[in-house]
């Protein structure tokens, strides 16, 4: 019996695939119809363990190319996640930075105020100098804490941003190859 069906454009198979593709002949969830039956016959035994073979061989390609982009997201995730851990460690140092540097200002104002109450007139000269020192540490603390604030935990920021971002990146592609995967 020779398949008269003209539709068939030369594919043997009922599912429009030539027994290369997932649902060819040789997938485990396709049943042999009495066509993939000839065909099997026709072709030998031989051929069709070839074919068997060749199919599982790229199948497991592919499934090792899977788990090795997996493999490589899972890392960039976690160094990542590691250098968000280090941002916010710097962070935090920069944030303890601007309260010492606060800390100091305070302690320097009540030593000035504390000057003050003890003698204004026998002590003008060192309560002028002490202001002339609180101006000066006011003026580097203000300019060192723009610096700081805009400089560093701007840059800390975009840092922290990009991180982020890069994460929720890796776990969508990690995601898209464990359906690959599954699939």
């Amino acid at each position: 019996g020779a398949n008269t069906n003209n539709n068939n454009n030369g594919n043997r198979f009922k599912n429009g695939t030539n027994g290369r593709g997932a649902a060819g002949p040789y997938s485990p969830t396709h049943s042999i119809t009495a066509s993939d039956a000839l065909a099997m016959r026709r072709d030998g035994s031989e051929a069709t363990i070839s074919k068997l073979r060749t199919a599982l061989d790229a199948a497991q390609s592919k499934d090792n190319t899977a788990k090795t982009a997996l493999a490589k997201s899972d890392a960039v995730i976690l160094e990542l996640r590691s250098s968000v851990r280090q941002l916010k460690m710097q962070l935090e140092q920069v944030q303890d930075e601007r309260q010492e540097y606060k800390q100091k200002q305070d302690d320097l104002s009540k030593q000035l105020n504390q000057q003050r109450s003890m003698s204004q007139q026998s002590n003008t000269v060192k309560v002028q100098q002490l202001e002339q020192t609180v101006q000066s540490l006011r003026s580097q603390l203000k300019i060192e804490e723009s610096q700081a604030n805009n400089g560093q935990l701007g840059e800390l920021q975009v840092q922290l941003d990009r991180a982020h971002a890069q994460i929720l990146t890796a776990d969508m592609i990690r995601k898209e190859l464990e359906d690959t995967l599954e699939a």
